[in-house]
This record gives structure tokens, sequence and C-alpha cells, in this order.
């Protein structure tokens, strides 16, 4: 069985074809395919391999379809980056899988060349290819017809050998040799061509080349030469709108007008003529005559011809160029006169070939197989500019489908006599186009132009071809679902739905629709066997548990979406039988007898409920335990999204020990399972599983509670039925382990304790009041026995506040400078001292320390030495220093002292700023209601002790927020101002500030911090917290204690603009007032920071202003 020979469908693929190849304008487009085309083999089978190999490497393979076989011939489509240059190897085999036989077809060498003579033209606005020469004319001026007239082509861009270099002379082509050597060429022109150019005083010469795969040149720049070779000659006619310097007519200035050839005035013997026009129009492709009547001249001394030219010829030559000239016959002269010629150039390229079109589209691009009722479809071809009988028009169609191989067609016709005007048709059977549904198709077609030989490609046209698509298609189907139930226990993996109809395409896309949703089973596309499974997941057939609804599907197929019948599907319920196998289970009872005894286990009880069969993410559980009444029952699990280790390892949750010891012994105690399958949050709809019932065990045991010990606040025991001064106590005891009992003093309940595993038990009684304690522990156990009781009296003393501490080494500002020393010494005053006291003292900075403890021996202060580590920790912070004391009773604090640490250094003294506008003795309190409005606070740094030019110095403020300002240069020995912004103040309002100043002396040089002011910004009549604002920043809320609905309230919103909001009336004693913030204060603060307080207006025209809320917006 031998295979038939391959075709291209793309180039004129003809012995006749002198140049047969591959070129520039089939290869430079990657997405445009190479078509071939091979008929079919009289022997062939569905299912037989086909394969094409391009130099040796598979370029396409696909199986056969019987729509191919009916159709008759193979069709391919090679991609031109698979193409290389010089030449391509192209055949392809045919495998039999039945009879393991392979066949391969002859091979067919196609040359191949991207390089285009004179290459690619850089301005395809214009007739000619700017790359390419100009040519030389010798002589010039020719002034004989015997002249030996050579036309010299300087070397061109990508010449090779076997190019085809045609010089035109006054458009009459001169063809030379194909070359065989690289270079210059000289062509000479024949006589013949000479005396049919005829004379001209600007006669056009110019040049084009085509290789041996017909790529073209495009027309060289011309060339003009003088040529008298007729001394008789007339003057030449001249074209009125053409340039009279270049020969050019601008066909865009010309519009719709016509062209008008001027022949000069000629009174010869003075009798009548009759003038006759010769007009011959040249395309790169044909030449154009243009017939024209004589025209009579009655009177020579008055009249000239002057010929009309319509401006559809011309638009038919535009790009290409026009000869002409005229001939006169004078009455009483024999023999006609003839006249020199003129040789004009036609701007604008050439009307390319219109792309084909198949009338069933109707003008659009998509051809629509359900539109389509004949067996046929008609491709229409408008004619071309020269259009002239024997040109041959060859038809390229390329399909391609969703699935198989391509479908190429190709068809020829040759113009016949009076069809030059008339649109070519060609007529194509329907079964190269049904294959192509959701598909492709490609047309185009090349005409082999007649008069020339040249061949030359059209546009290409793309249309859609859309399937026909049927109204409906068949019901899916559910795998085990006989007569329409499926049962969910055979569906634990998921269920499977078949959707199969007979028009299936590779490109439909399927979309499941489960209880009218389509995003519960993944889409999948067509496939050439008509039928698809799609995997229902075990979530949505849970989901699915005892309901019936409907199934269906819906078909894409390019922009037509269609629907299926419907099935009618009920999925029955889990039986009992199943989700009694994940009933919960408490791991501490048994299993066999149901009781669940309290005394073999300590700490919490554990259930567990089982995997349950379908269980998937986002199912809800609700997890109850209950009991009788008077046991409140306990929640586990309430609308509980579950999650994959849930669904892998079932669910585990505690029932706490306390909740466990509510039930009496013999209670029952009952855990309860519900599950909504479809992920609903009502647990009205949710599924029960079997509940799990036990007996709660607990044991009357017979451990005694004790109190073992009762001891005062500084671990000293109190002896039975005796005084202390102590208003902190500690009991202890035993118990039984891991236990509760109830500390009782008499009948008044004071609180529970929980033994260890030892079995011991400590509670703690702060701050109890004068008067005789009887204690005892009742055991939260068994019988609850008692135990025996502890007495003892508490007799409140109150002891007065001792004076703060003193620090020998800090200033009258109590600011501690630690330069040059080496300790500081916290000296504990005569608090009303008694012998035996013990004392010690704590220091809280940025950590907190406390010294040893000392023990009064004498009746003086008492100096404590603190380690210059715990101050230096605390340089430019402050530090509260207090001391307490215990007199064998409760420990007794002194009042605090603060300090300022700071080290300045030995050569600077820097003492403390000043705050303009503070008030009191000490300038050491700032009204803020005084101050003007919108005003800010300033600060002075005062001239200091070792103040010089260079130093940099900056202020801190330190209150809610520490804020500093930036660094100023010591210019001049002064004190120096520096801005508190008005809002850090108003944030400070109420509040102790302290306020210090630090110096460099040099570049690099160490921070040296100040004396530190404790600023006392005055409180306002209220106490107005910062804001709040929720998540989103959308919403700010205000509340503040002693709201009136008389105050008005209103935000001030401080950011890249400041904002304030309206004003809104508060409700009274605290209530919340909230202010919607619009998204445009949020949007223009994005990335910045924002500042967000409250005023309020509390009448006489005062207002009182809230602390600041700093926020940042994302």
């Amino acid at each position: 069985m031998a295979l038939n020979d391959l075709v291209f469908t793309d180039i004129n693929d003809s012995p006749d074809n002198p140049r047969l190849g591959l070129g520039y304008h089939q290869l430079y487009d990657p997405t445009s395919f190479i078509g071939l085309i091979s008929k079919l083999p009289d022997v062939t089978r569905v299912g037989d391999t086909i394969t094409l190999f391009w130099d040796g490497d598979i370029a396409q393979q696909y199986d056969l379809n019987q729509p191919t076989i009916d159709k008759g011939w193979l069709s391919f489509n090679v991609s031109p980056s698979r193409i290389l240059d010089p030449e391509g190897d192209v055949y392809y085999t045919l495998y039999d899988h039945e009879a393991e036989d392979l066949q391969k077809s002859p091979s067919r060498i196609i040359a191949v060349n991207r390089r285009v003579p004179g290459g690619l033209d850089p301005e395809t606005d214009t007739a000619f290819n700017e790359n390419m020469a100009l040519c030389t004319v010798s002589p010039d001026p020719v002034s004989s017809p015997e002249a030996t007239v050579t036309v010299s082509v300087p070397k061109w861009i990508n010449q090779e050998v076997g190019d085809e270099l045609t010089v035109m002379w006054n458009n009459i082509r001169v063809p030379y040799p194909k070359l065989q050597t690289l270079g210059p060429v000289d062509v000479i022109i024949p006589p013949e061509v000479l005396e049919q150019g005829m004379s001209s005083d600007k006669l056009l010469v110019n040049y084009e080349i085509r290789d041996i795969v017909d790529n073209y040149s495009l027309v060289s720049p011309s060339t003009y030469v003088t040529v008298e070779i007729d001394p008789d000659a007339l003057p030449a006619p001249r074209v009125e709108e053409a340039d009279r310097a270049t020969l050019i007519l601008d066909l865009e200035a010309l519009g719709d007008n016509d062209a008008h050839v001027v022949i000069p005035s000629y009174i010869g013997n003075g009798n009548a003529y009759v003038v006759t026009l010769t007009w011959v129009g040249k395309t790169p492709m044909a030449d154009i005559s243009l017939n024209l009547p004589p025209l009579p001249i009655d009177d020579p001394v008055f009249d000239h011809a002057t010929f009309i030219i319509p401006n559809v010829h011309l638009r038919q030559i535009a790009g290409g160029s026009a000869v002409a000239r005229y001939s006169l016959v004078q009455q009483g002269v024999t023999e006609p006169k003839q006249s020199k010629t003129t040789s004009i150039t036609l701007t604008g390229l050439p009307v390319e070939l219109a792309g084909p079109v198949v009338l069933e589209a109707g003008g659009t691009a998509i051809i629509d197989l359900a539109l389509v009722t004949g067996d046929s479809v008609t491709v229409s071809i408008a004619a071309y500019t020269g259009q002239n009988a024997g040109d041959k028009i060859l038809l390229s169609w390329k399909g391609t489908p969703t699935a198989g191989g391509p479908v190429n067609y190709t068809d020829e016709y040759v113009i016949k006599v009076g069809e030059e005007l008339l649109a070519t048709t060609f007529v194509v059977l329907r079964q190269n186009l049904d294959p192509l549904g959701g598909g492709t198709l490609e047309l185009t077609y090349q005409v082999v132009f007649k008069a020339t030989g040249i061949s030359q490609g059209s546009a290409s046209t793309t249309y859609q071809v859309k399937a026909a698509i049927p109204a409906t298609y068949p019901a899916p189907t559910v795998k085990d679902a006989p007569g329409g139930v499926l049962d969910p226990m055979k569906a634990l993996a998921g269920a499977t739905m078949t959707v199969a109809y007979d028009d299936m395409l590779p490109t439909d896309t399927i979309a499941p629709i489960w209880n009218g949703k389509n995003d519960t089973v993944d889409w999948q596309p067509g496939n050439t066997n008509k039928s698809v499974d799609f995997l229902v997941p075990p979530s949505v057939v849970a989901a699915s548990l005892g309901k019936t609804f409907d199934v269906d599907y819906g078909v894409v197929r390019g922009m037509e979406v269609s629907s299926s019948d419907v099935l009618r599907l009920t999925v029955s319920p889990l039986p009992d039988s199943e989700l009694g196998k994940s009933r919960p289970v408490v791991t501490e009872a048994d299993q066999v007898t149901r009781v669940l005894d309290l005394n073999t286990f300590t700490g919490d009880a554990h259930v567990v409920v089982a995997k349950w069969p379908l269980s998937a993410t986002g199912q809800r559980v609700w997890l109850t335990v209950s009991g009788p009444n008077g046991v409140p029952t306990l929640k586990l699990l309430e609308a509980y999204p579950i999650t994959v280790e849930d669904v892998i390892n079932g669910i585990s949750r505690d029932i706490s020990r306390a909740q466990l010891e509510q039930f009496s012994n013999g209670n029952e105690l009952r855990v309860v399972v519900k599950v909504t399958f479809d992920g609903a949050s009502s647990e009205a709809s949710s599924i029960a599983f079997p509940a799990a019932v036990y007996t709660v065990k607990k044991f009357d045991d017979s451990v005694v509670p004790t109190i073992t010990h009762v001891k005062d606040s500084q671990g000293i025991e109190i002896p039975e039925n005796t005084i202390t001064f102590d208003t902190n106590v500690t009991l202890s005891g035993s118990a039984q382990a891991n236990k509760m009992v109830e500390i009782f003093d008499r009948t008044q309940s004071l609180g529970a304790a929980t033994a260890n595993n030892g079995g011991e038990w400590t509670r703690m009684f702060p701050n109890r009041a004068s008067g005789l304690y009887v204690m005892k522990a009742k055991a939260l156990y068994g019988a609850g026995l008692e135990s025996s009781v502890r007495t003892f009296t508490i007799e409140f003393q109150a002891v007065p506040e001792p004076p703060a501490p003193d620090i020998l080494e800090d200033n009258a500002a109590n600011i501690l400078d630690l330069t040059g020393l080496t300790q500081v010494t916290v000296r504990v005053p005569n608090y009303d001292m008694n012998i035996d006291d013990t004392v010690r003292v704590r220091w809280v900075g940025v950590n907190l320390h406390e010294t040893a403890i000392k023990t009064i021996d004498a009746i003086a202060p008492l100096d404590f030495e603190i380690p210059l580590a715990w101050a230096r920790e605390d340089i430019e912070k402050r530090v509260t220093v207090t001391y307490s004391y215990s007199r064998k009773g409760p420990i007794i604090v002194s009042l605090p002292l603060a300090i300022s640490v700071v080290e300045t250094g030995e050569s600077l003294d820097l003492i403390r700023p000043e705050v303009v506008g503070a008030i009191g003795d000490d300038k050491d309190q700032l009204d803020f209601s005084m101050l003007s409005s919108g005003a800010d606070v300033t600060v002075v740094v005062p001239q200091y002790t070792g103040m010089d030019v260079g130093q940099t110095v900056r202020v801190r403020w330190a209150s809610r927020v520490v804020f500093q300002t930036t660094v100023e240069i010591v210019e001049r020995i002064a004190p120096i101002n520096f801005t508190i912004w008005r809002d850090e103040v108003i944030d400070s309002i109420g509040r102790l500030v302290d306020v210090n100043y630090s110096v460099v002396e040099q570049l690099d040089g160490p921070i040296i911090a100040s004396r530190i002011l404790s600023l006392n910004v005055l409180p306002q009549a209220l106490d107005l917290v910062a804001p709040t604002i929720n998540a989103g920043n959308t919403t700010v809320s205000v509340t503040y204690m002693g709201s009136l609905t008389s105050h008005t309230i209103a935000i001030r919103w401080r950011g890249m603009t400041d904002r304030v909001t309206g004003v809104q009336h508060p409700p009274s004693n605290g209530g919340v007032t909230r202010f919607t913030i619009p998204s445009q204060w949020v949007i223009e603060n994005r990335g910045a920071r924002v500042l967000i307080n409250y005023s309020v207006g509390v009448g006489n025209n005062l207002l009182i202003y809230s602390q600041l809320l700093r926020i940042d917006i994302p």
C-alpha cells in the first residue's frame, strides 16, 4: 500500500512554478501554520496513527477518525518555528495498529529562504524599497537607437545565486538570467526595447528582484535618463497634476478627482488633426492599459487636446507607474507623427488582495454550523486590481479542529474572458467544515498573474466555527442510585455522576449542577469517548443526606451555554446502626458496666467521638454533657466546624473535674453528639447520634481533712487560741489527694482549696477584719467529713504611714547625679522605731530591687547602701524608693521618694529646664486652660555651666508617650527655646510630666542628661480618657464619667489634613457616643499615623480635651 505525495497548500505547488519554495511571507508569522495535504490510500482504518516528520523530527501526530476517512485526504499544519533555511525534508507515515504495519510516504524536499532580496522594505507607505540603491544608465543621454545602453545595478542586500533581476526601461521589462555570481550586475538594453521605449526627456528606469522561492524585493527607487533616438518626435505629453520636477502624482492630494494629460500645441501645416493617446499603467504584478478615444483638433492655432484619466484607473495602479505618449495624424500628411514619452510615478502601495469570505458567515467572523443548511459553503473572492483572463487563483483552506488532525483543502480557478470584473467563488463541501466545530478556519489564496507568471498572496481571513448545539442534553446518571435513590454507604469515597451525549467535543466545558449549585463538583472538558465521569466529593454527598433534589449539568461551547434534562435524586439518611459506631465514649468509664467511677482517676474526664461515615470539614458539631435536675448542662462544643484533623482522628474534648463533681453518687451522665452534615449553624437541622449514658460513682472516702498550720504574713506560726496583729493569714492542711476542701469560719464559707498529689492544701486569707476566728476544713468528697477547729484572734492596730526615705547624694530637686559617685545611700528615718523591728529598702526603676533585711538595734536613722549598678540602669529615668518594716505583724510601707537619675559628666552642670507659663512656687505646674487658643508650649533650656558653641541639645517630654524635639546646635552662649506641640500637652493633662534635656558635647560623644523638672499638668473638670476605634477604622467611640446630655462632643482627626466631625450630645452617666469616620479620611492617610481625640463643650464656651489615640492607618 503506497502512500501519496504531500502537497503544500500555501504556495503554488506546481511543477510549472519556477520559484517553488517557502519564503518570508509564508514564514514570518509564527502563529500562521504551513498547510499540507495528501490523498488517503485506498485502505485505512479508524485509529491508524498518522505522523508527519519535518527534517526527521515529529511535527504532528494524530489518529484517523471517520470524518477524515470520509473526506478522502489527510491534512497537516507545520509551525514556522520548525522550518529552517535553506531547505526542508518532509514526509509522513501511517501505522496500522491491527496489522502492525508502518508505511512511509515519498519525501518532499522544499526550498526555504527567509532572506528577502534587497532587504525588508523600511518604509511600507511608499511604492518602492528604500534599501535598494539607484541604478545608473550609460550613456546619458541616449541619442541613438543603435547605442549600447547599459543599466548598472549595484549589489543588493541578501543577494544570492539564483536571484532573478528584472530592469524596467520605461516600464518595459528586461529580464536578466539567474545570478551565477555575486556582485554588481550590468544589464544591456536591447535595441528593440530602446525603440519601444521611445524618446523621453525623463525616461523612467528602475529594477526589481525575485529569489528562488519568489521572495520579492519591490521596485527600486527610480532613475531618470534623457533619450533622444527619434529627432522628429513631438514633445512629450504632460500629466497636469504630476509634479513637473519629480514626475510624481500624489493620489492623496488628488483625492477623488481625475487626472489630465495635456498634449502640447502643434500647428504643422495648419490643418486639422486627430490625436490618439497611448497610456499604460504598471504595477509590480501586471500592466494595465487604458483605451481612450482619439480627440480631433479643428483649429491647431487656437486649440490643443487634453485627455481625462479616470480616478478609478489611477487607483488601480497606485504605487506603480504610468507611461504616456501620443500619435498625431494631420490632414494633408500621410504618415502619423509620434511623440516622446512621459513616465510618472503614483504614490501609495498597490491594493492588497482582499481576504476571501465565506458567504454563510453573513459578514461576521463566526460560521455557525447550526445555520449552514446545505451540503456545502461558498467562498467568495472579490475581483482584484488588474484581474485578467488567464490569471490563476489558488484557494487555501486550513481548518484547526478541537481534536484530531487539521482539515486542509485546496482548489484553483482560471479567470475566463469576460470575468475580469467579477468575483470568483469556490464551493466547498461541508465535510471540510463540520469537523471544525469549536475550532477555527483560516482562508487565503494566491493569484498567479498570466501577464508575468508572478504570484501574490492574499490577506488571510480567520473564522471561529461554532458547533451546532442541541437545545437540551440528556440527564446525567448517578452510580449506585437505582430508581434515583442513592445509598450513602456506597458513596463513602464520593458519588460518581456520569455525563454522556453524542456530539460531545473535547473543547466542551461541562459544569455539573448538584442540588442547584454548580460549584460543588469540579468542571471538566469533554472528550472523544462521549462520556465523562465526575466525582461528587463525600462532603457534598454528606450535605445531601435525607434530601431529594435535582441533578443536571450545563455545557459551555464557545460563547453558548446549554443545559441538560434533570435527574431527580434522593440521598438516603445514614442508618442508626452506622451512626451508633460513632457514639460518644467517656474513656475513663467502664464501657461494659457503663459506670464512670470518679475515684479511679484524677483530673478531667475525656469524651471521644470516633470518625463517622462521610465526615468532612465544614460540618458542624454539638457535643453536650447533661445530668439530673440541678446539674447544669455542659456544652463542650456548639456549632463547632470540624477540621481536617477531626476528620482523620475524630473529636476529643474534656469534661472538667469541677463539672463531674457536681454529680452525686448514682447520677446518670448523658453525652450527646449532633451533626449538621451540610454545615448549617442551626442545631434544629442537626442529626443526633445515639447517646452515651453512664452511671456516676462517688465513693464515701474516709480521708478526714485537717488544718495543720495557721501562719501570719511573715510565715510565723499563730498558735492555737492566740492573738495576732497581722491581718493576712494563711491556712494549710491535708486531705485526700487531688480533692477539694471548703474552709469555714464557724458556718461562713471562706472559699475552697484543692489538695495536691501529696494530699496537701494551702489557702491564704488576706486583709481579714479584727475578731475571733473559728476555722475548719470540710471535705468536698465522700461523706463531707470535717477537720478539727483552729481558733485565733486578729487585733488590728492602725499604724501611721512612715515618712519617705532620703537619698544622701541627691540634690534639693530630688535629682541624683551619678557623676563621680562611688555609692548611693538611702537613709531610713526614725519612723517611731522599736528595737528588733525588721527593715528593708525597695528600689523601683527599670527593674525592681530589694535590699537585705536589717534588724533595728538602736533607735536612730538607718542607712542602706544601694549598688551603683541599680542606679545606672535608670539614668535619665525616674525611680521610686520606699522602705518597709515589720514588728511581728503586718508589713508597713513608707511614703515613696521619687527621684530622677542623671549622669551629667564632670564638665557640665545641667540644671533642670524651665516651662514658659508654668505656675507655683517652683514653677512646676501648668494650667492648660490658661494657654492661648492653638498655642504650643515653650521649654527653655537655661544657660547651663559648661555651655559651648557647637554642642547639640534636645528636649525630652515624657508623659503618656515620650516626645523628643529636634536637635538644636548651640550657636551662642544663651538660653535656647524648644517647642512642645500642643497635642502632646493635651495628652498630658492631669499627669506628671518629666521634662529634661540632653547635651552632646562633640560628635560621637556621650549623651548627657539634665536634671528633671517634674511638671504637674493640672487636671480639667472632667477626666477624659482617649477615644477608641474599631478594627476597620470606621467608628470612633467616646465614653467618660460625668457625661450630661447638655454636653457637646466633636472628634478631631489629625492626619495629612485636620478633620473635625459634626457635634453630638452624649448620654448621661458614661454612655457610649459613636462617630462614623468617612472612608475618604481613612484613604487619604494610608501608611500614615493619625492622632484622634475629642473635645467636650460644657457651657460658657469652655472646651475640655481628651487624651490622644494614636493609630497607624495600614
